[in-house]
């Protein structure tokens, strides 16, 4: 064997462990938290593919009835038509990163054959972590034909206050 096929040799193996090694750390799983929220993302290709955030509303009724619902969000799209059984609401848009690594996304108030829908999640992706804040608020028919104003955040409501300082906060560290 020549030196020059050695080296070929040499350099396709490289570049052959180079793009596997590139493909797999394009991918990144989080895990984590805060008071009274849980969170996980897979980002991919700076964008997430994946997201669940686990947590609960409080509700109001008209006649001033409170109580309080669990609530799943998931984010990204799916290979499935349907979404997950346990979601409550289902974001199949892709949501990609800003070029400095944040997270921004956002829903305008929006109508609903029942009521109205706003959410924000609001974060920063780092290496080992992603940290930010979410939160969901709408008006709908619960538990019969009650109409209730719901939120994840005693404080936030649609449309009003900051929603770099309001809502849940949270921090999820990268298991791989």
């Amino acid at each position: 064997m020549s030196i020059s096929s050695r080296v070929i040799t040499l350099l396709s193996l490289t570049l052959v462990l180079a793009l596997a090694c590139v493909s797999h750390s394009q991918a990144a799983y989080y895990r984590g938290g805060g008071p009274g929220i849980r969170v996980e993302f897979r980002i991919q290709h700076h964008s997430v593919a994946f997201g669940r955030i686990a947590t609960s509303q409080y509700c109001e009724t008209r006649a001033g009835e409170r109580f309080k619902r669990q609530v799943r969000v998931y984010f990204g799209p799916f290979d499935h038509q349907h979404p997950p059984r346990d979601s409550t609401l289902f974001l199949p848009d892709i949501i990609h990163l800003t070029r400095d690594g944040r997270i921004d996304e956002h829903s305008p108030e929006g109508n609903t054959p029942v009521g109205y829908m706003a959410h924000f999640l609001v974060a920063r992706v780092r290496a080992s972590s992603i940290k930010g804040t979410f939160a969901l608020a709408g008006t709908g028919l619960f538990s019969g034909e009650q109409k209730a104003d719901c939120r994840t955040d005693r404080f936030w409501q649609a449309g009003s206050h900051s929603k770099r300082t309001d809502g849940l906060r949270f921090r999820a560290k990268r298991v791989w």
